[in-house]
């Protein structure tokens, strides 16, 4: 079952966004979310640096791009993305 925390609908497009509180979390949920969408875009909120990686699914290695976004950072959230 997939276990997304929130979803942010954006210019018609759903962002699904998942916040980990420690930097060596899995994503298992937000994966499986971009394998069974076209979304080619997700966040993850968390305490680490902000960075855009490059990034596929473990399953079906389909390539997003993930907005990681430190907490102290949410309130700027749309120019991020």
């Amino acid at each position: 079952m997939n276990k997304i925390d929130f979803l942010w609908v954006i210019d018609s497009m759903v962002i699904p966004i998942e916040v980990k509180a420690g930097t060596n979390s899995h994503l298992r949920s937000l994966h499986s979310f971009i394998d069974e969408s076209p979304i080619d875009i997700a966040v993850r909120i968390w305490s680490g640096k902000f960075s855009v990686d490059d990034v596929q699914t473990t399953v079906n290695h389909k390539r997003f791009k993930l907005v990681n976004l430190p907490f102290y950072l949410i309130g700027n959230m749309e120019q991020k993305v």
